[in-house]
């Protein structure tokens, strides 16, 4: 499946498209049974009850999957030793500006938030999800300014996404990207940043894939 876009593309919407997504997880969860657990909590509860429950429940893991293809690229960039060795260039000659040629490279991240679930301000269960993403970068050129890549050149993206609730598998979703054209990088990545600055640490970069 191919998509373009002007401007924030979400892991939630990679998986369950850009309309209806909430209608479209709430289904998948309960076809899946994967909040069988809660209802099986607030059994003693009224069926409207355990409704709003499952309503909330589904807003909150909607909430975790609104990791933007940005936030995947940015945590992956910042251990690939030519964007910051580059960055770090940048950083120490103010105006300055690179162009680099990226080998295609996969970047892959897992997320492992938890969820509690409360009636009347009492826990009554906890979700465990599992979130997996992967960007598969083609033909890439990356301009680099500031310690920031500021703009991309050319180049393609693959964007893999999975969600496990509970250890029960939900939906597992890859769409294709036109980088140049359709990703907005607003104020850039920061692959490295000034001393005393805010941003991620940079110390010992390891390569891609590592």
């Amino acid at each position: 499946m191919s998509v373009t876009t002007s401007g924030r593309l979400t892991l939630g919407e990679v998986l369950f498209g850009m309309d209806d997504a909430h209608y479209a997880l709430r289904r998948d969860l309960h076809e899946r049974a994967a909040l069988g657990a809660i209802f099986v909590t607030l059994q003693a509860l009224a069926a409207g009850t355990r409704a709003a429950v499952v309503d909330g429940a589904t807003d909150q893991i909607a909430r975790a999957l609104d990791i933007d293809l940005i936030q995947v690229l940015s945590a992956g960039w910042s251990k690939y030793m030519a964007l910051v060795d580059a960055g770090r260039r940048t950083l120490t000659t103010p105006g300055s500006e690179e162009i680099l040629d990226l080998v295609d490279h996969r970047i892959a991240s897992t997320y492992t938030p938890s969820i509690d679930i409360s009636v009347d301000e009492v826990k009554v269960a906890r979700i465990d999800l599992r979130i997996d993403a992967g960007v598969d970068l083609h033909g890439l050129s990356a301009v680099v300014a500031r310690g920031r890549v500021t703009a991309l050149r050319s180049g393609r993206a693959s964007i893999h996404a999975g969600l496990e609730v509970d250890g029960v598998h939900i939906a597992a979703a890859e769409r294709e990207v036109d980088l140049h054209l359709h990703l907005a990088l607003g104020s850039g990545i920061v692959v490295v940043v000034a001393p005393g600055g805010p941003g991620v640490p940079v110390d010992q970069p390891t390569a891609p894939g590592t």
